[in-house]
């Protein structure tokens, strides 16, 4: 390897250390209360060696959520509810493995501009996901046609922003001693009402019995 890549790998291998560094605070102590010198304390290094990577935090916080994202493909829509199941499955593990992310997403989306229309982005693409598969699953008898117009798109935006905010609800349960919420429970709880007859007799005699058998 020549020396210039060399150099390239070192810096990016700093920067990788410096954005996993980040995620560990803005997971431990929140995303407000971690600034620039208490990362470069955790690192060891000193606060002129991180801002040669990340001039500020809205740069690192940039880096930070847009490789998260990058990694996080928009979702086909769906013809099956196992198909919908796996989904809501990956969904939230995704939010588990993610929670420093997902703990802080309005300090994120204040961060930048740029961060907001990410975040504005995959809003659609989860909307999108949601509508299309729902219009899918009706096409299959599996659905009840929307009782009144938008009811696809509502249930859409509330499932979207029920995982969102998924880990600050475990956080308020944790706190009062409750006994912690599955965000797949709780997903086909909103969609349940929605299913037909062929559907609800779908899910209750296959997807109850996988989630059942997963636990």
């Amino acid at each position: 390897m020549s020396l210039k890549g060399d150099i390239d790998l070192k810096k990016s291998t700093t920067r990788d250390e410096i954005t996993e560094t980040a995620k560990k605070l803005f997971l431990n102590k929140g995303m407000d209360n971690v600034g620039m010198r208490e990362i470069a304390a955790e690192l060891k290094i000193s606060v002129g060696n991180l801002t040669y990577h990340f001039k500020k935090k809205e740069d690192l916080a940039e880096e930070v959520m847009f490789r998260l994202s990058d990694s996080h493909k928009p979702l086909k829509p769906c013809n099956t509810l196992s198909e919908l199941d796996d989904c809501i499955v990956f969904s939230e593990k995704f939010n588990s493995e993610n929670a420093f992310y997902f703990k802080n997403y309005a300090c994120f989306s204040r961060q930048s501009e740029k961060i907001r229309k990410r975040q504005l982005e995959t809003f659609n693409n989860s909307t999108d996901f949601w509508k299309e598969t729902f219009l899918n699953l009706n096409a299959a008898e599996l659905i009840l046609p929307e009782g009144y117009g938008g009811q696809y798109q509502t249930l859409a935006h509330n499932l979207h922003f029920t995982k969102i905010y998924w880990q600050d609800r475990l956080d308020v349960e944790q706190h009062m001693g409750l006994v912690l919420s599955r965000f797949r429970t709780t997903a086909w709880e909103m969609i349940f009402p929605i299913l037909t007859d062929k559907g609800k007799n779908i899910y209750l005699t296959e997807i109850i019995d996988r989630e059942e058998k997963s636990r």
